[in-house]
């Protein structure tokens, strides 16, 4: 008899759902899958490598067809998709995209970041938070800023699509000052990891009752990725069983 899913570890449930975006048309490879259990909804984030020709169109259809299989196995999760084209150094575009939103005023950052190729060019489709209070021309200027800062840096890039989105779900204890606890006892649990060299000014929200944190790690370069991964993991659970209001912490790995 099969295991109730309410029963199934996040690891199980991972590879379940790996095994069904695997399948998707379009989808080149899984890069990974996280699953996490601990707030009121399940929260599932899929980055995933597309083949190279696919266009913002079939971007989007994935993006639909993984959310959908994903609802098949966790019916009531959210879910996070990130899609990047096959033989790019897709990491570094990410950090680009991250980088250069977070440089210009206005701008409170970027998520579900869709990097395609088409015909040899880059097209870039995210979503940019902007401050509850700002004007359409505001956050419209804000976003011309940053499409303009992505071309100059990568002449690859012949689209930006951004959508802006205005910031209601911001942590309220960012807004009193409370939010500087999670980033200091995120400096305290680093000091037992002494792999991670550096860590980037972490990006904390709120989801309902939960906190989701977005972070940079800088490892040796000459760290495997094996090592890295575990050494993330564990970190992760430390803050996590200290701060349990964190649902999930996102760290991009780069080296120092």
């Amino acid at each position: 008899m099969p295991i109730p899913l309410v029963e199934r570890s996040s690891t199980e449930l991972s590879r379940m759902i790996e095994m069904k975006v695997s399948s998707v048309a379009n989808v080149q490879s899984v890069r990974s899958v996280r699953v996490d259990l601990t707030g009121k909804k399940p929260v599932v984030v899929v980055m995933i490598w597309l083949e190279p020709k696919s266009s913002n169109e079939d971007a989007h259809m994935v993006a639909l067809n993984i959310e959908s299989e994903v609802k098949e196995i966790l019916p009531n999760s959210r879910v996070f998709i990130r899609t990047e084209p096959e033989g790019k150094d897709r990491d570094q575009l990410w950090k680009l995209v991250k980088d250069v939103s977070d440089s210009v005023p206005g701008s409170r950052g970027a998520h579900n970041v869709h990097i395609t190729k088409i015909n040899g060019k880059l097209s870039i489709d995210f979503h940019l938070e902007v401050g509850a209070n700002m004007t359409v021309k505001q956050a419209h200027t804000v976003s011309t800023l940053i499409e303009k800062k992505l071309k100059e840096a990568d002449p690859n890039i012949a689209e930006v699509l951004i959508h802006e989105q205005s910031v209601e779900d911001l942590v309220e204890s960012e807004r009193s000052g409370a939010g500087t606890e999670i980033r200091w006892y995120i400096e305290h649990v680093k000091k037992r990891f002494p792999q991670i060299k550096e860590i980037g000014k972490p990006e904390i929200r709120r989801a309902g009752n939960k906190l989701y944190v977005a972070m940079r790690c800088s490892f040796d370069p000459d760290i495997s990725l094996k090592e890295a991964n575990d050494i993330i993991y564990r970190f992760e659970a430390s803050v996590r069983a200290a701060v349990p209001e964190v649902a999930m912490i996102e760290v991009h790995k780069e080296p120092m």
